[in-house]
């Protein structure tokens, strides 16, 4: 988070975690989203129609799990940036997200 917030631009970090997200957003420090705010944690359901510069998406395969259209709801996570996006995970990634062997 400390890295992203010295881009420039607007940050997402979209978690699949509504407690995390503490059902609203969250918004931290500086600089953008219209309102002055560098980072902005949400939900996929959250950023459905909001693009941002650069987007973190949280635990891939928690999102697919936590909700009966979670392969959309990733898919909307995944679809937000703008410019760079990073995704980060313990978890083992849904097998549409692993990389094919050449």
């Amino acid at each position: 988070m400390r890295r992203a917030a010295t881009k420039r631009g607007s940050v997402a970090a979209k978690s699949a975690y509504e407690e995390r997200a503490r059902a609203g957003r969250v918004e931290i420090d500086a600089a953008d989203w219209g309102r002055g705010r560098k980072i902005t944690v949400l939900t996929p359901r959250q950023a459905k129609g909001l693009d941002f510069d650069h987007v973190m998406v949280a635990e891939p395969s928690a999102i697919v799990a936590e909700a009966r259209d979670g392969y959309r709801q990733l898919y909307v996570a995944l679809t937000r940036s703008t410019q760079t996006m990073k995704v980060f995970h313990e978890r083992e990634l849904p097998p549409e997200l692993t990389p094919v062997s050449a």
